[in-house]
């Protein structure tokens, strides 16, 4: 039985499908005020594998599989789109966790102000 061949675009679709999947998911824990170790590692991974992809596709010739100027053009613009809801993300993660470390320094002081009595 021969192997089923994947043509780059289809590749690169499923990869997309998959960023947007994680950058929604992490969306929906920051609504939730949720870290997702999990979720960001598979996000970066995806990224990683979105950029592999879109190299292979430069590397392989984009007149040989398909990919003219209106494609490459949407792939910007997904890129632009997905680094723009991972910004909000970031920003939203990094207020949580100045947050928590402003907390942790609140407790502290309360601790050593009680041992003080």
């Amino acid at each position: 039985m021969k192997p089923t061949v994947i043509h780059p675009d289809q590749r690169l679709t499923q990869v997309n499908e998959n960023v947007q999947a994680l950058l929604d998911n992490l969306a929906r824990s920051k609504e939730n005020n949720q870290l997702n170790d999990d979720d960001i590692m598979a996000l970066q991974l995806a990224i990683q594998e979105r950029e592999r992809q879109l190299q292979q596709g430069f590397d392989e010739g984009l007149a040989i599989i398909g990919w003219d100027r209106s494609y490459l053009t949407t792939q910007l613009g997904l890129t632009k789109a997905f680094e723009q809801q991972a910004v909000v993300i970031l920003t939203h993660y990094q207020s949580m966790l100045h947050f928590g470390h402003k907390s942790k320094r609140q407790l502290k002081v309360y601790q050593t102000i009680a041992k003080n009595k």
